[in-house]
């Protein structure tokens, strides 16, 4: 039976996801590309001067793909390349103002998103949401 809830758990979280997703798609604020450059971008912010390295074990992806992002960020003026003085193999990658400005309007339509699907809890609801998540958040530290 746990297996069970555990499947159905996990099954809920990636459906509720992609719910968000899809509304913020259809409401035509957010294109699908998008929320990979948004989390793409919130990593590169968090940590500053992120190597593609630090960015393929972050995101879980093939380098090509982190490649192919970078690329389509540094095109948008989302991102600067510059290279590691000590070692020129190294390029670092840096949020561009444009970047952050982009990074801010996105996350409050994301946000705006959430208000409004999490609308539907009330306050305990939330409450318990929030001690589920910080109790999961801390399994791996």
């Amino acid at each position: 039976m746990p297996d069970e809830l555990t499947n159905s758990l996990v099954s809920l979280i990636f459906s509720t996801g992609q719910m968000l997703r899809e509304r913020a798609m259809q409401e035509g604020k957010i294109n699908p590309g998008a929320f990979m450059q948004i989390v793409t971008l919130d990593f590169i912010r968090k940590n500053s001067a992120v190597t593609m390295k630090e960015l393929v074990e972050f995101l879980h992806i093939k380098p090509p793909s982190v490649t192919s992002i970078a690329n389509n960020l540094a095109k948008e003026k989302l991102i600067t390349r510059v290279t590691d003085q000590t070692d020129r193999r190294v390029v670092k990658l840096s949020l561009t103002k444009q970047g952050e400005n982009f990074l801010k309007e996105k996350s409050k339509i994301i946000t705006e998103q959430m208000k409004k699907s999490m609308s539907v809890l009330d306050e305990g609801d939330k409450k318990n949401l929030i001690k589920i998540f910080k109790k999961l958040s801390h399994i791996n530290k």
